[in-house]
């Protein structure tokens, strides 16, 4: 396995992909339907509208976009002409990016210049959360239907 590339689906176990996202207790703002496991279609519960769960952890789940580095990143040891591959947005400019075999966070704000297209931005596929409610556990996608994800507000 060549370590320079990553997988064509990438999955990020644990992350969060935005700014201040936190994993605690959340409340639903719409009924939301658990699932056994990412990409299931088997129903554990639907949870009502207004109630409280737990969010566990998360995985977000991207198509790694090639980045050419066009001018230095002495902050990461990246060289020019080096390629990159964007995973997801970590937040306040910040990206997950993967070099050989590694993910690093590199601050995309100030480098805006280095990074060549920047048409990569938007190649998340999935955010799945894992979800305890009561004494089920479960997976969702529909994280826009629960209040308490943002730390900051």
């Amino acid at each position: 396995m060549n370590v320079d590339l990553p997988p064509p689906i990438f999955v990020d176990h644990g992350a969060c992909p935005f700014q201040c996202c936190k994993y605690r207790e959340w409340q639903t703002t719409n009924p939301v339907k658990l699932v056994e496991k990412p990409e299931s279609k088997k129903v554990i519960v639907t949870i009502p509208a207004d109630r409280k769960v737990r969010g566990l952890t998360g995985e977000v789940i991207s198509e790694p976009l090639p980045v050419k580095v066009n001018a230095a990143l002495p902050q990461a040891q990246i060289a020019v002409g080096e390629t990159v591959y964007f995973l997801h947005w970590k937040g306040e400019g910040h990206g997950a990016f993967w070099r050989h075999g590694k993910i690093i966070d590199l601050d995309v704000t100030g480098s805006l210049r280095a990074l060549h297209p920047y048409d990569w931005a938007d190649n998340r596929k999935d955010w799945w959360v894992k979800v305890k409610f009561g004494d089920k556990t479960g997976w969702t996608k529909d994280a826009e239907n629960f209040e308490g994800t943002d730390d900051c507000g």
